[in-house]
């Protein structure tokens, strides 16, 4: 894989928003990479006092250029970004999330890093995520930091890998790879074993039980397998099989390990099947707390 060539780091400005700038700047400066800030000005997002009096549309993009200009003025002065090659650029939508992606899709854009602001629960479900429609949509992979988590220390940590050993599997273990052969970063690859729900032995109590030890057996030589094709090195990289609930096992297991990143990837799921079976992928980015890498199958 080759370097990353275009960062894109979209903004809102506000103070969750920019939790996710100094990951930005990090990665375009390691890969000599050009970082794109974007702001997406969303038609129905305010009302101001110009808006009152109906200005004339040339007057409206002059003054929210002005506006834009100085927001973008003040992002900057943190100095993350200095020595970087860095291109403004505003949108107008009825939704960030479409505008960010397709921005992404005409730039060529190689990752996107953007912070979630971690909505849970039925505020999520009713207004949805625009992190979480970015990662659903987006032409490339995407770096989400949670809004208040700590900005990047600069030391070597660990990454984390959940992987259900399918065919999405190597793209997660291989972007893993990559940010450790950058970084120097240790690697634990994971899978989780689920057991059978009691509820489907009720149903159908001729079921035979779950082969654990060899469903474990198995996944441990296909773990062992994937870190070789991936060309991860054996003293530097950790592979674990447990059993338990899939995201709840994978939650607490970035707790406990506290990684400074985690890599997954997602099948892409939409329409009903997404609505009503969820995606593992979306539920681990909504509930752990460090950063996360999602690359879809389609990347």
């Amino acid at each position: 894989m080759e370097p990353f060539e275009r960062v894109l780091f979209p903004t809102d400005f506000s103070g969750e928003s920019r939790a996710a700038l100094p990951y930005a700047a990090q990665l375009a400066q390691t890969f000599g990479a050009e970082l794109h800030v974007l702001y997406v000005d969303v038609l129905h997002a305010h009302v101001s006092d110009a808006a009152v009096r109906f200005p004339k549309l040339d007057e409206y993009i002059e003054a929210l250029g002005q506006y834009t200009g100085q927001l973008f003025d003040g992002l900057f002065e943190t100095g993350v970004t200095e020595d970087l090659e860095v291109q403004r650029a505003v949108r107008r939508g009825v939704a960030a999330a479409p505008e960010i992606v397709q921005y992404a899709a005409d730039q060529g854009v190689d990752l996107i890093v953007m912070s979630t602001h971690g909505r849970r629960g039925w505020r999520k479900l009713a207004l949805g995520s625009v992190a979480q429609e970015v990662v659903r949509h987006a032409p490339c992979p995407v770096l989400t930091v949670r809004g208040g988590h700590a900005t990047p220390s600069g030391e070597r940590g660990g990454i984390l890998v959940p992987v259900d050993l399918g065919p999405r599997s190597a793209l997660a273990v291989a972007l893993a790879a990559r940010f450790s052969r950058w970084t120097g970063a240790a690697v634990e690859l994971v899978h989780v074993v689920a057991p059978t729900p009691i509820v489907a032995y009720a149903a159908y109590p001729e079921l035979p039980p779950v082969p654990v030890v060899e469903v474990s057996e198995e996944a441990s030589q296909r773990l062992v397998e994937l870190r070789d094709e991936a060309g991860l090195d054996p003293d530097r990289c950790t592979l674990t099989v447990v059993e338990g609930p899939v995201v709840l096992t994978i939650v607490d297991l970035a707790a406990q390990t506290g990684p400074d990143l985690l890599i997954q990837a997602t099948a892409g799921l939409s329409g009903p099947s997404r609505w009503l079976l969820g995606s593992v992928a979306e539920n681990v980015l909504s509930q752990v707390d460090c950063p996360v890498l999602t690359v879809r199958e389609a990347d």
